[in-house]
């Protein structure tokens, strides 16, 4: 995604996903409040967030691990959005300014390439100006498919049908928009 995009065109045009592909990141709204969306137009997955006082690293400002995560989970969950089971390999991170607390940040994710079960990744954090606070890579590795997967949760089920739609040639909104 070119750095200076209108995010708010941008997540207007966007599908917000109804479920949460990253469950450990979603759970305290108090302690870090994060919206998905999916932009078929840009082919990226953005959460928006803002990072609560129970995130704090030094004083005012968000944890850099608390950052390195969601651009993790962020990248994760899309590559796992478009139908891969997959691990980390490699996080590289670039702090790039200190992010204060209380504010509201984007982390916008895409996929770059694919090859073979080595998937790569990338992340941007900025806020709605695209003043840029922080971006990662990431190499993935696909481990296993999804008949090779023992007793997933229930919220996994959507995601056997969204790779079977995937895998059909469904448009990834098409599929989103059946599996809300």
């Amino acid at each position: 995604m070119p750095e200076n995009v209108d995010l708010e065109l941008i997540i207007n045009e966007s599908i917000r996903l109804p479920f949460h592909v990253s469950k450990w990141l979603m759970g305290d709204k108090e302690r870090l409040n994060i919206t998905q969306y999916y932009s078929e137009k840009q082919h990226s997955m953005i959460w928006e967030f803002i990072p609560g006082p129970d995130t704090m690293g030094p004083p005012g400002l968000c944890h850099g691990g608390l950052l390195a995560s969601i651009m993790d989970e962020g990248m994760g969950s899309f590559v796992f959005l478009n139908g891969h089971i997959v691990l980390t390999v490699n996080l590289q991170v670039n702090y790039r300014a200190p992010a204060p607390l209380n504010r509201i940040y984007f982390a916008i994710s895409k996929l770059v390439r694919i090859e073979s079960k080595r998937i790569y990744a990338e992340c941007r954090i900025t806020d709605i100006d695209n003043y840029l606070f922080a971006s990662s890579s990431g190499l993935y590795i696909e481990t296993s498919s999804w008949d090779e997967v023992g007793n997933p949760p229930a919220d996994f089920e959507k995601f056997k049908i969204l790779k079977k739609l995937l895998n059909e040639g469904t448009p990834l909104s098409e599929v989103l928009r059946k599996i809300s």
